[in-house]
């Protein structure tokens, strides 16, 4: 899936996030702390941690049967 950096950013959502903010930053920026960062919390807001974890492992369309085993490792850590 090609994801990068610290927040494991993939491409397509990259490219979202460049749409939707004008920004411009490739895959590459996203190895920057920051950058990742701020990709990332962009996609957090006002939502609870499970939401979270659903929509970034299996994207805003997933299905809550495709991402258990996710939420269940995630779960276990917070």
């Amino acid at each position: 899936e090609r994801a990068t950096g610290a927040f494991q950013i993939r491409p397509c959502r990259i490219q979202e996030y460049n749409q939707q903010t004008g920004s411009n930053y490739t895959i590459n920026d996203c190895f920057d702390y920051d950058i990742s960062r701020k990709v990332f919390l962009h996609y957090t807001k006002g939502r609870d941690y499970e939401t979270i974890a659903r929509c970034w492992a299996g994207g805003e369309s997933c299905t809550k049967k495709a991402t258990d085993e996710y939420w269940g490792k995630i779960k276990k850590l917070i």
